[in-house]
């Protein structure tokens, strides 16, 4: 869909963008959201506050503005008016024709329409009841919407187009996305982890630029959240940002969706950035449950209301298992009762998805992996010859006794097994996989909790291992004044034993499993994949 504004030869002259620093002789004039006009002045990095709706006008959005697409607006002066001005197909409003119903609610309609100047399909929006003192409300909406909309340009955020009025019908003219809302898809099924943080992910950056503008969006839910046929995600109806900006003015409660609304909100606080993040994780919690934290009941509004202020969201006592343990961190941070336990900023929330967003990785095959494996074995043996060169280095030149160097040992081969779990926890890969670029993955594509890739790597490591207890072995005997030559040896054997047809078992295991893991992986959950080209699941 093409991001163009579109003005055709028919239109009025359009009134100053709505997003839009211009020079007026020496003035430079920055147009707030809500319409009105502030003078910028020539102070570098200036702060302004809008005198209309109290808003501050950073520099940041100054420039920001100034580099996005702009909405054609006209014909606002005669918004109010009566008759509902339902559509059928064939309708013309200006340079559109209407072809057919999208959806409706309780604010208007959204038409499927083709715009004839520019040859391409638009969502046309219309309000309902314009009647009376409500219906002047809601063209007022209508227009904040298309504004505040239109200032958040963005690939996650809906274009807007053109904003008019024919024959008294207030509209706009939006970018159409063809594909269907979230909600529809999780009236339908249940979603993989991997699609749910790819959503996420778009969501998120749609709020986090459209914060960075100061805009709040005020109603994120998956209703308002439309998912392309091209995998694109667009958020969209920021009929209530310009109320967040004013402070909820004009209201007598919160508004919003119930089943969304942040506690503070509830509570009669206006909307801001963490209001928002607090119903992005409710829409998680959604995704990732397929049920609603704290769904409305039969009780009263009042009731609901207040329960929404008091209650803590729950999670399942028995977690999911094709969700990551992780993945509920997060989502307490985004539903936490007190906003300050929240995240700082939608960046901070995006580093935390983008950590738990699952890789598209290939396995890694029985030949990378063994040759791997050979490489890290000659990893442990030169540890092991470190060792005793150290150990052998104390005895010429300390002339050290037995007891000493018994003691010595297991110290120098513990100390140098922790600098090698310490570069493979920071490799997340033991170094043979690393040079091969292999690297070990959990079941969601995720790096792996440190207790299984401290597992996985003992298993790697196992003859090194293997020479660290049996002085470990001669240690205890040392210490005990047990006379150890004999079962040292024998326990060192067992356990030599033990590693050996383990070893085996788990080599057979590799061989014939059709997932190419160890039997250790396999218990554990892991996957060798290649680490080389790695790509986000997206």
């Amino acid at each position: 869909m093409s991001d163009a504004v579109s003005e055709g030869s028919n239109l009025q002259t359009p009134r100053p963008s709505l997003k839009k620093a211009s020079v007026l002789g020496t003035r430079r004039i920055f147009q707030c959201v809500c319409g009105k006009e502030v003078s910028v002045p020539d102070t570098p990095n200036a702060r302004l506050t809008c005198d209309c709706c109290g808003r501050n006008v950073t520099p940041e959005m100054q420039q920001q503005s100034m580099a996005s697409f702009g909405a054609t607006v006209i014909g606002t002066e005669s918004l109010a008016n009566d008759g509902s001005h339902g559509l059928s197909s064939g309708d013309k409003l200006d340079h559109f024709t209407v072809l057919d119903l999208l959806g409706a609610g309780g604010m208007g309609a959204v038409y499927r329409a083709r715009d004839e100047s520019l040859q391409r399909f638009v969502a046309i929006k219309v309000i309902a009841g314009r009647e009376g003192e409500g219906g002047r409300v809601r063209c007022e909406r209508l227009i904040q919407e298309a504004r505040a909309q239109a200032r958040v340009s963005h690939p996650n955020v809906v274009h807007i187009y053109y904003v008019g009025s024919h024959e008294d019908c207030p509209f706009f003219a939006m970018e159409y996305v063809p594909g269907q809302p979230l909600a529809k898809l999780l009236s339908a099924q249940r979603l993989p982890f991997q699609e749910i943080v790819r959503i996420g992910l778009q969501a998120t950056e749609a709020l986090r630029h459209s914060a960075s503008l100061g805009v709040i969006h005020g109603d994120v839910k998956p209703g308002n959240l439309l998912l392309g046929d091209n995998g694109g995600v667009k958020l969209s109806d920021f009929g209530l940002a310009s109320v967040t900006e004013k402070g909820n003015a004009g209201h007598s409660g919160p508004a919003g969706t119930l089943n969304y609304m942040a506690p503070e909100v509830a509570a009669g606080q206006p909307a801001d950035v963490r209001s928002d993040m607090y119903s992005l994780g409710v829409m998680l919690y959604e995704m990732t449950f397929g049920e609603l934290p704290l769904a409305t009941s039969s009780e009263s509004l009042e009731e609901s209301i207040r329960l929404r202020q008091q209650v803590t969201v729950k999670f399942p006592s028995v977690w999911p298992s094709d969700r990551p343990a992780a993945w509920k961190t997060l989502l307490e941070r985004l539903v936490h009762r007190d906003p300050q336990q929240r995240f700082a900023s939608f960046a901070e929330v995006l580093t935390e998805l983008s950590a738990l967003q699952p890789l598209t990785l290939r396995r890694a095959g029985r030949v990378s992996r063994l040759v791997a494996w050979g490489l890290d074995m000659l990893v442990a043996g030169g540890l092991l010859g470190v060792g005793i060169g150290l150990v052998g280095a104390v005895i010429e030149y300390a002339g050290a006794s037995q007891t000493t160097i018994n003691i010595m040992m297991p110290i120098v081969m513990l100390a140098l097994g922790a600098v090698l779990w310490l570069i493979c926890k920071r490799l997340q890969t033991s170094v043979g996989k690393k040079l091969l670029q292999l690297r070990i993955v959990d079941e969601f594509g995720l790096a792996p909790r440190t207790w299984k890739l401290s597992l996985s790597l003992l298993d790697t490591y196992q003859f090194y291992v293997l020479g660290a207890v049996d002085a470990l072995v001669q240690l205890i005997f040392t210490l005990f004044g047990l006379s150890g030559d004999l079962k040292s040896m024998l326990i060192g054997k067992l356990f030599l034993v033990a590693v050996i047809v383990y070893f085996v078992i788990s080599g057979v295991w590799m061989l014939f499993s059709r997932r190419q893991q160890r039997l250790t992986d396999r218990l554990l959950g892991l996957f060798v994949v290649l680490d080389a080209g790695k790509t986000k699941g997206i």
